[in-house]
């Protein structure tokens, strides 16, 4: 969608024209089902995430300053809905930070051609089979290009913990793509 579309379609929201409400949906519920079900691991809630993301764009789509910014703002908008609903159903635990992190991310920048061998719907699956909170700083970190500052006060906890799951997520992913490239999917998505 053009620029200038999505301004006058946003305009149109704006004045809570439902036709213009339904254009915009269904130009971005994609995109966005994609970054929800990275953090929700099930389609059906991450579907809920969608709905509810909209819900909350069309409320604040005033508050809004520039409509040029629309779609890095609505995309912030279904990370915090998706976080908000993995923050009601667990908790995160802290976990001490330790050297082990940074000697494994040279492992991983390393191993990063083991990555581009698998496609994006494995990516995306193996990812899914993380712990929810490796998962999460994962996706937040690599994939949102969250500061672990940002996490930490995003998921209330501490930057070394962030800096830990993120860690401990790079090696289980490492670890699944490595089963993987071997032919274990048994393994890797296990």
């Amino acid at each position: 969608m053009c620029m200038k579309n999505l301004e006058n379609i946003l305009r149109e929201c704006l004045q809570h024209d439902k036709k213009s409400q339904h254009l915009l949906f269904n130009n971005f519920k994609d995109l966005y089902m994609g970054i929800a079900i990275r953090y929700m691991k099930n389609r059906e809630l991450a579907k809920d995430v969608v709905q509810l993301s909209f819900i909350k764009i069309f409320e604040n789509l005033d508050t809004l300053k520039k409509l040029a910014t629309f779609e890095s703002w609505s995309r912030r908008i279904v990370i915090n809905t998706a976080l908000n609903e993995l923050k009601k159903s667990s908790k995160y635990e802290e976990t001490p930070f330790s050297e082990e992190s940074v000697e494994f991310k040279e492992l991983f920048d390393v191993e990063i051609s083991e990555i581009l061998k698998i496609d994006n719907k494995q990516l995306i699956e193996l990812i899914n089979t993380l712990p929810e909170g490796y998962r999460t700083v994962f996706n937040l970190y690599m994939i949102d290009g969250f500061s672990h500052k940002e996490i930490a006060i995003t998921l209330g906890i501490s930057e070394n913990t962030s800096r830990s799951q993120l860690s401990k997520a790079k090696k289980n992913l490492m670890a699944k793509i490595d089963k993987l490239s071997r032919g274990d999917y048994g393994k890797a998505f296990g």
